[in-house]
């Protein structure tokens, strides 16, 4: 997909040009930004059409004490990455004060005489070394292009390589205390795809990996994070091209799984008077004899799944759901392979209003788990 700026209308007239700014006056789409006397600095008003947004060719992020130093941690240093002319990356650390950017160095500079970067954004990786993707109009009749600087184990040495369609890229490391499992994760919008769609740094970026979220042209990725609950946040705005107003989404990744893969143990969970959002349980064992219960009392839920999957023989679950109002509920119980099961599934009352997902497999000796959940309030998926 081509993409081109709009030009400056010849003439356009603003009250505000002739006299004082007046209460309830307010510039709403692109064109009210062209004006003979005013002009906008740090911000944009082509990135996003029918706005004014940052210009995106400033980017933060927290990362180690200093450049290839993770002796402190991932998270130890705010960083400063951004280029004053579209060609050179520059980067800068936070001072002890949190008032001055120190540190500052010449990352790269682009040198293929091809057109300047109109957004980027940086991360750091487990080593301490920056990495940054950039947006480029490299592409056929001008089309946007996602390019990324990072270290290659295979040359080995700092690479910047273009990895074809794609724009508003945004980086993060997803696991920043667990570097031995962690990536940096790239997110843009893929057109070509017609989705949000992310490269991660253990396949060298090569791999294009698509999300559920749909996109067109008006779609833009504008941040990634990661939460306190260890989810990763993708934000992205959505323009309605009749209004030129904007909405915000969001695409959340789900919890990690609980594994447990002991024999002979007692796990007993307990949670009471909460108000979740957002909640997934989910439990995998594997023991011989197993005698489950879960009971869910005063719960609100909204849009729930809960699945039962025993494998092993001789089981007899009991599953009770009380006082709930139920919406939008999935209860799959697939039970493969036991002979003479008496599983028992009750729902009276129920209201369920986020998602629950109970999925157990059984297959370790002894273990007798169990879960209670009481006087909950799930909000939101």
């Amino acid at each position: 997909m081509n993409w081109s700026q709009i030009p400056p209308p010849s003439a356009v007239s603003w009250p505000a040009d002739q006299a004082p700014f007046r209460k309830n006056e307010s510039r709403q789409l692109q064109l009210d930004f062209y004006t003979l006397s005013h002009s906008v600095e740090g911000a944009s008003i082509l990135r996003r059409p029918d706005a004014i947004s940052l210009d995106y060719l400033t980017a933060h992020t927290l990362g180690p004490i200093a450049v290839a130093d993770p002796s402190r941690g991932l998270v130890a240093r705010v960083w400063k990455a951004w280029t004053p002319d579209g060609f050179a990356v520059w980067l800068a650390g936070a001072n002890g004060a949190g008032d001055a950017w120190t540190d500052e160095r010449l990352l790269f500079e682009i040198t293929d005489g091809g057109p300047p970067i109109v957004e980027l954004d940086v991360a750091f990786e487990q080593n301490g070394q920056p990495v940054v993707c950039l947006e480029r109009p490299t592409g056929t009749g001008g089309a946007p292009e996602v390019w990324i600087w990072f270290f290659d184990p295979t040359v080995p040495g700092m690479v910047l390589r273009n990895f074809g369609p794609g724009r508003t890229p945004r980086a993060l490391l997803d696991r920043p205390m667990e570097v031995a499992d962690s990536d940096v994760l790239v997110f843009y919008v893929a057109d070509h795809l017609g989705k949000i769609a992310y490269r991660q740094q253990r396949d060298r970026y090569v791999v294009e990996y698509e999300t559920p979220v749909a996109a067109d042209e008006n779609t833009f990725v504008e941040d990634v994070a990661k939460a306190v609950d260890r989810r990763l946040h993708v934000i992205y705005s959505i323009r309605d091209p009749e209004t030129g107003r904007y909405s915000l989404g969001r695409l959340v990744t789900t919890l990690f799984p609980y594994v447990l893969e002991t024999e002979a143990i007692e796990p007993k969970h307990s949670i009471s008077a909460l108000v979740l959002r957002e909640a997934i349980l989910s439990q995998m064992l594997r023991p011989e004899g197993l005698e489950p219960a879960h009971s869910i009392s005063g719960i609100a839920l909204f849009e729930p799944i809960i699945i039962y999957f025993p494998a092993p023989e001789g089981i007899e679950p009991a599953h009770l759901v009380s006082l709930i109002n139920l919406r939008d509920a999935i209860i799959d119980y697939p039970a493969r392979a036991p002979e003479g099961l008496e599983p028992l599934h009750s729902v009276i009352g129920a209201v369920l209003v986020v998602e629950i997902t109970i999925d157990r497999m059984a297959a370790v000796e002894a273990v007798e788990p169990t879960h209670s959940v009481q006087s909950i309030s799930l909000v939101a998926v």
